[in-house]
């Protein structure tokens, strides 16, 4: 048998809308994973913020890979190796960073474990953090 890899969105496929993964789904992911085959949750979210759902669907045990921020970086689950990453190159960071600050918009990264924010924290940056269940550290240059 030849092995498939099996790629799901986390919000509104693997979780429903209370953000909560179903025993059905949760049974079905890993019965196709114990069939030989392997999954890989995708999101928007970064990294960290997806630990939760990966935790529920037991992916330290059983296998699987996050690709997290879009597509920007892809580990695997329970040796936290990164398979893929390609970053934005730093030389774009003062520029972004003063169109936000020109056009009083919110600018955000991430650094390992935590949310930073470069413009305040609005009701954009503080959803962000609820969502991923990150802190955010405020920066002002």
């Amino acid at each position: 048998m030849q092995s498939k890899l099996l790629v799901l969105d986390i919000d509104g496929t693997v979780t429903n809308s209370k953000k909560e993964v179903t025993p059905a789904t949760k049974a079905a992911i890993i019965d196709m994973i114990n069939r030989g085959h392997k999954c890989m949750l995708a999101s928007g979210r970064p990294t960290p913020g997806m630990y939760k759902v990966a935790d529920e669907l037991e992916f330290h045990k059983y296998g699987g890979y996050l690709l997290s921020y879009n597509g920007a970086r892809i580990i695997k689950y329970d040796t936290k190796e990164i398979v893929y990453q390609h970053t934005l190159p730093l030389l774009y960071t003062p520029l972004l960073y003063k169109f936000a600050k020109d056009n009083h918009c919110g600018i955000i990264t991430y650094d390992s474990n935590q949310i930073i924010s470069g413009n305040g924290i609005d009701e954009y940056v503080a959803l962000e953090g609820r969502i991923n269940n990150l802190p955010i550290k405020e920066v002002d240059n």
